[in-house]
């Protein structure tokens, strides 16, 4: 490599160095140490030397010990880093052709570190869960990015996605509080996903206590049959035992168990071999349960070889003497490990070989470039989602009846995050399972419930049945007679004109279109208000005598037909309501229900329909003319794509239904209708094709009639290839079609489209359009949901933000518009203290540095404040000041509180004092009153005031190194409440301000100081 000196940004660096930072554990037993994973770093560095040349890969692990839990690595692990990666960070900035990376796998300590790599710029890149929530979020988390299997958005995904694909409306969440932490922080992101629209029912259990399983399958046994289980492995298999006691494992029943993954490959392992006598009741009661894992690539199996795991058992065993068991799986996270430095390497080439120094030096930059990318590496596919981290193929597995094994179900691919099926379910019961028995939970549902012992009335003797019958019939000729002149009589159908007004001529509310808009200028329609009710008014007919609506008497023919049509209430058929007369007397006008979208010719052209639509709008002209061929009216009469209308909710409705009768019949003429059913029959046929291809000569009988050229409806989705000729035969009236009535035709168009057994009334018809909405609402209550919860939970950050600034009292008061009054505060006790040598940092360091220490050491301070009765006020450069007996008070209290504090900040710093040679922490302590109150109303501060507040600053400014400065009244305090606190005399000194005063040195550490720090 040339001199640095020498390069800039123009010059291409023909070998880019990579130190690679790693955070090592090296006790066994835990999936991120060194026996599991430096076979894969070994493995990385190998193959990135063979693939790219030209890149110089190094690596520098950090260890000091054999970390027996992540805790204990967290502890030192942000000091490790600290004073390692500082030099690198400095040796990158004055080489361009050079990066430091840090990556590893471990727990939570990732958290830690992060802001390091924040402040410095250092891309991170681990196989470490991303369930930290600060983490998630790239404003807090700019340059990390995470291959990690337990991506916590994509099992929430999976949950979903299982309950929406059974459509479950009520199940029950156990959720396991006792063991590993990832399964409460799934069930706290589940719960807002899942809940919404839904009932469910959470119970938390503690597996490390005795749980009365029984108990609580009995109470959520009356609620559903549908069971999360969130927890331990071992819990799930003493429900299951409990379940199979109860007789509930037969297949009514479904229990899911998610496992975040598999260590051994034995059958049964982490499910049901345990090994006892219940080994066979529990596989049998697996038959009822759905497993949610991610798949065999987590382990670097691909097509089917284990190739990548042999080697890392081979390297396990010679380079750091660990041999695996026989069933042992390699942990996720060598897998993890190997493909993370393998992108890093494919990101870093693209990098050199475009000379882009600004971004593999920038780890905010470097970090963009794995977002919503995929990369193929030897073990795998892994596609990094939008927030920087992993998004794993999950599946739903079973247990395999016949050989035990697992098998997957659905597959949950990470490009669409949807469910594919890939194999047939063997399941005891009814598939798909649901969620409420059909019987209802206590048998008391209508469909099962008994019709009664009707044998007991049935078969009282022939000649009572006859007697039944006769009179039956003569009943029934009566009530019809009665019933035909009572409808003669009935003049509920007229309408005066007088009620009728024009829209706009009230205050009721316009319509948004215009007649022609939605029906055309070449009807005689318009629209008018009857008693608010917005209605359409068509032009009848003209009378040959002038009448009023009062003396117009249509014929009995006439009357039955008016009144069918007003029972004719069918959701498919627009409404007709009755006849009204012009006020001169002339015109008979029909009155029907306004329909909002108006005709298909004018509306379809317009609007752009998928297939699921077409079809809903198929079967809902095929019902509407199905109902009206049913009823009494047996025939439309003019039927045609004009009358058909589409409600508000997209809802067909055949209007003018017998107009054309009733038209005839007020003129007295004669209505032969052979014609007029079998014009019905064509025009449905070509109102269909009209639906299917919108070609305006469809759009009626006589404009298919009148085409110079024959249309042909050749403008179609393939869904329709088979319903399209038997339209078409329809349209022509050819007698080969064989569809004499509309149920003929119907049957034929449902078979057609690939609807079983040519009904259309039940629920299939539209399964669809159904599911695609339920979808829509499901993914819009799901965003709905999310955003909730984001703002549920950018609250609660802004909660606890404010509560660090001011009192929880205050903060209710202020929201409220309320400035808190100011108190005075008899006796509080206050605590002062500073790092001794700051300046010094702040003289010889970086500003990031400084920041980055100061961030460090208040932090860890932050963490002891809440063993304590105190309350924090303000933290200035390298000042601290803490305050106990304000704004709570606490009695005399405050002087231990205060002292036993500033102990555990001494023993806190010295881990810094170590770092940073030459810094210690003094501090200063008074008692006294002391005023408080908030200050300010755009950035409200609590702030102390009084005397008090100024000696605890001069007992700082003359304390010593590493000593706890008090004064008289803090001493006073102590020796009379607190004795065990020693004290120890300084004497009589000038103090700026207070003049001759004597002080104190507190002295020694109390029995409770040491019960605090086990606690």
């Amino acid at each position: 490599m040339e001199d640095s000196t020498t390069a800039n940004s123009t010059f291409l660096c023909s070998i880019l160095d990579i130190e690679i930072v790693t955070l090592a554990i090296i006790h066994p037993v835990l999936l991120g140490s060194l026996p599991y994973l430096g076979p894969a770093y070994i493995k990385g560095l190998q193959d990135i030397r063979q693939k790219y040349p030209s890149l110089n890969v190094t690596q520098t692990i950090l260890w000091e010990k054999s970390y027996r839990s992540c805790q204990d690595l967290q502890a030192d692990g942000v000091n490790k880093v600290t004073a390692n990666v500082d030099k690198k960070y400095q040796r990158s900035e004055s080489d361009p052709c050079s990066t430091t990376v840090l990556m590893w796998a471990g727990c939570s300590e990732v958290a830690e570190v992060n802001p390091i790599a924040r402040e410095l710029d250092l891309f991170m890149l681990t196989s470490t869960a991303s369930n930290v929530p600060d983490l998630r979020k790239k404003r807090l988390a700019p340059t990390w990015i995470t291959i990690t299997v337990l991506s916590m958005s994509t099992y929430v995904n999976i949950y979903v996605n299982v309950v929406s694909m059974f459509n479950w409306t009520s199940f029950a969440i156990i959720v396991d509080n006792g063991g590993n932490p990832y399964f409460p922080q799934l069930a706290q992101s589940l719960y807002p996903q899942i809940a919404p629209g839904r009932q469910v029912h959470r119970e938390n259990i503690n597996t490390k206590e005795d749980v009365d399983f029984k108990k609580i399958f009995l109470h959520l046994n009356s609620l559903t049959r549908v069971f999360f289980y969130l927890g331990d492995p071992n819990g799930f298999r003493k429900l299951l035992l409990k379940a199979t006691e109860l007789n509930s494992t037969n297949g009514e029943h479904v229990y899911v168990i998610g496992t975040p993954f598999r260590l051994s490959s034995e059958p049964g392992y982490l499910h049901w071999k345990k090994n006892d006598e219940d080994d066979e009741v529990v596989r049998f009661a697996y038959r009822s349960v759905l497993i949610i894992e991610p798949d065999g690539s987590v382990y670097g199996q691909t097509d089917g070889s284990d190739s990548f795991s042999l080697e890392m058992r081979n390297l396990s065993k010679t380079k750091y003497n660990y041999t695996y068991g026989p069933y042992e799986l390699i942990s996720p996270h060598p897998a993890s490990t190997y493909a993370g430095m393998m992108m890093l390497a494919q990101v870093m080439e693209n990098l050199r070989s475009t000379n882009a120094c600004e971004m593999w030096s920038s780890g905010r930059e470097t970090a963009k470039l794995f977002l919503n990318r995929s990369f193929e590496t030897d073990v795998g596919r892994f596609y990094i989602g939008p927030l920087g981290e992993r998004i794993p193929t999950v599946q739903v597995n079973q247990l395999d009846w016949n050989t035990s094994q697992i098998r997957p179900l659905f597959v949950q691919d990470p490009a669409d995050l949807r469910l594919h099926a890939v194999n047939p379910p063997q399941w005891p019961g009814t598939w798909p399972p649901l969620n409420e028995p059909k019987c209802g939970f206590r048998g008391d549902a209508p469909l099962c419930t008994p019709k009664g012992n009707t044998d007991l009335y049935i078969g009282s003797g022939g000649g009572a049945v006859a007697l039944i019958i006769l009179l039956t019939c003569v009943v029934f000729m009566f009530t019809r007679r009665t019933a035909n002149n009572a409808l003669l009589n009935n003049d509920s159908w007229r309408i005066d004109s007088t009620n009728l007004r024009a829209v706009g001529d009230t205050n009721q509310v316009s319509v948004p279109k215009t007649l022609s808009e939605i029906i055309g200028n070449e009807k005689n329609v318009t629209m008018k208000y009857v008693n608010d009710q917005l209605v359409w008014v068509t032009a009848a007919t003209k009378l040959s005598i002038p009448s009023t609506i009062q003396a117009f008497r249509p014929s009995p023919s006439a009357l039955l037909l008016i009144n069918h049509l007003r029972r004719l209430d069918h959701p498919n058929v627009n409404r007709f309501l009755g006849l009204t007369v012009s006020h001169s007397g002339w015109h008979v006008s029909f009155v029907s229900d306004f329909v909002q979208r108006g005709a298909l010719t004018k509306l379809l052209p317009q609007v752009t329909l998928d297939s699921d639509l077409q079809i809903a709008l198929i079967f809902d002209i095929l019902k509407g003319v199905r109902a009206i061929v049913q009823s009494a009216i047996r025939y439309h009469g003019n039927l045609s794509s004009n009358c058909c209308y589409v409600d508000k909710h997209f809802t067909v409705k055949i209007g003018e239904a017998g107009f054309n009768q009733l038209r005839k019949l007020i003129r007295q003429e004669s209505t032969d209708t052979t014609d007029d059913r079998n014009r019905d029959i064509r025009a449905v046929g070509i109102i269909l094709l009209y639906v299917i291809t919108v070609d305006d000569r469809f759009a009626s009988l006589e404009k298919f009639e009148s085409a110079p050229d024959k249309p042909s409806p050749d403008s179609f989705s393939p869904e329709f290839s088979k319903v399209v000729p038997i339209l078409k035969l329809s349209a022509e009236g050819s007698p080969a079609t064989a569809t004499s009535d509309v149920n003929s035709l119907t049957r034929k168009v449902t078979v057609a489209l690939g609807l079983s057994g040519g009904r259309i009334d039940d629920t299939h018809l539209l399964e669809r359009i159904i599911r695609r909405l339920e979808n829509y609402t499901t993914e819009l209550d799901h965003q709905v949901a999310v955003r909730t919860t984001a703002l549920i939970d950018e609250q609660r950050k802004c909660d606890l933000l404010l509560r660090e600034m001011l009192p929880a009292k205050h903060i209710e008061l202020l929201r409220k518009g309320t400035v808190p009054e100011p108190e005075t505060f008899d006796l509080a006790t206050i605590l002062f203290t500073e790092i001794g040598g700051f300046k010094e940092i702040v003289k010889n360091s970086k500003p990031a540095f400084v920041m980055l220490f100061l961030n460090d050491v208040y932090t860890a301070f932050d963490s002891v404040l809440s063993r304590f009765d105190v309350y924090k006020v303000e933290t200035i450069k390298d000042s601290y000041m803490v305050v106990s007996g304000i704004p709570m008070r606490n009695g005399h209290a405050h002087g231990k509180e205060i002292c036993e504090l500033a102990l555990s900040l001494l023993d806190v710093y010295s881990a810094f004092g170590v770092l940073f040679d030459g810094t210690s922490l003094q501090s200063g302590i008074h008692t006294g009153s002391c005023a408080a109150g908030v200050v300010g109303l755009k950035a409200p501060r609590y702030c102390l005031f009084g005397d008090t507040v100024n000696t605890a600053s001069r007992m700082l400014m003359y304390s010593d190194v590493s000593r706890i400065h008090i004064s008289e009244s803090t001493c006073t305090l102590l020796k009379e409440y607190f004795p065990e606190l020693e004290t120890e005399k300084r004497g009589t000194i000038e103090i700026k301000g207070k003049g001759s005063i004597t002080t104190y040195w507190l002295a020694a550490e109390p029995l409770s100081m040491t019960a605090r720090k086990l606690n």
